[in-house]
């Protein structure tokens, strides 16, 4: 007997999931993830008309779980969110070349038993925000290029050469996204770029994230990660010493909040992504010494 749950939805933009998932398919955290070319109906007044209906190609995610007739009434509760978690952290990493996060504008729960499909509930979720523009770094989360300032043809060279670093890079990141930390990380770094003044608190969840997984372990994750201290005191007093909106302690600050300075947010996003290139060359290296052979 073969049954799973599969999850087909369809994001916007479109193209979301194009450089985040490798045609093979990405293998994590239970899950199975494909993407689809699936041709859509677009019905217009004229098609009434002429009785012709013209079809648009569009990608849908496909995510499909193992999943025993037994564990569906719990799997909103056990498996649902680690598929949202996985979606916020390709996000994440997405935002350092792309900004914007994903919507999906339909998303459909099906039973797949023996071949037989179901629905569990069809439904509509939103996650993130729209995309806004685009970025292109230098590859060291440095801003080069901004699409609104520049002409529309070197807007779309530099797109798709954003795109296909983009690609080449997300490999190496999703081959980490088992590790919890590591992928509610960038599930974090996602979340600080929402539309709310105080979603930036969610950089801080960054660091505690690191810090949780080499608690756990008795180790200093500034020293396993080679982090300089400074920056790491510095990150922290922009959220815990004064009264700013995305602030942790504004309870102690009765003074009215005001938002971070350009400067200020510039100097905490700077340093999440330096936590996270940090922890994931941690991870690479860890990986690298369970391949060697043993001597």
């Amino acid at each position: 007997m073969n049954s799973y749950v599969r999850v087909r939805a369809c994001p916007d933009p479109n193209n979301f999931f194009d450089e985040l998932i490798p045609e093979t398919g990405l293998v994590t955290c239970g899950w199975r993830l494909t993407t689809h070319r699936i041709p859509v109906p677009v019905y217009s007044p004229q098609s009434d008309k002429d009785g012709k209906v013209t079809f648009v190609d569009t990608t849908w995610l496909h995510a499909e779980s193992d999943c025993e007739e037994g564990e569906l009434a719990r799997f909103r509760q056990d498996k649902l969110p680690v598929l949202l978690q996985l979606v916020q952290a390709l996000g994440g990493y997405r935002q350092t070349y792309l900004a914007g996060s994903v919507r999906f504008s339909m998303f459909y729960e099906e039973f797949v038993k023996d071949g037989v499909s179901s629905n569990i509930e069809p439904h509509k979720i939103n996650i993130g925000v729209d995309i806004l523009n685009f970025r292109v770094n230098d590859g060291n989360g440095n801003i080069t290029f901004d699409a609104q300032q520049d002409s529309a043809e070197k807007a779309r060279r530099a797109l798709q050469d954003t795109r296909d670093r983009l690609r080449a890079a997300s490999a190496s990141f999703s081959k980490n996204l088992d590790d919890d930390f590591f992928r509610r990380a960038w599930e974090s770094f996602n979340l600080a770029f929402g539309a709310d003044e105080h979603a930036i608190s969610h950089l801080y969840d960054v660091r505690d994230a690191v810090s949780e997984k080499f608690d756990q372990e008795g180790q200093s994750a500034c020293k396993a990660l080679g982090l300089k201290k400074a920056e790491w005191t510095d990150f922290g007093k922009v959220f815990n010493d004064g009264s700013v909106k995305g602030g942790r302690h504004n309870g102690q600050h009765p003074a009215p909040m005001r938002p971070m300075s350009d400067q200020q947010r510039e100097k905490v996003i700077r340093f999440a992504r330096t936590i996270l290139s940090a922890y994931r060359d941690y991870l690479d290296n860890q990986a690298a010494n369970d391949a060697k052979p043993a001597s």
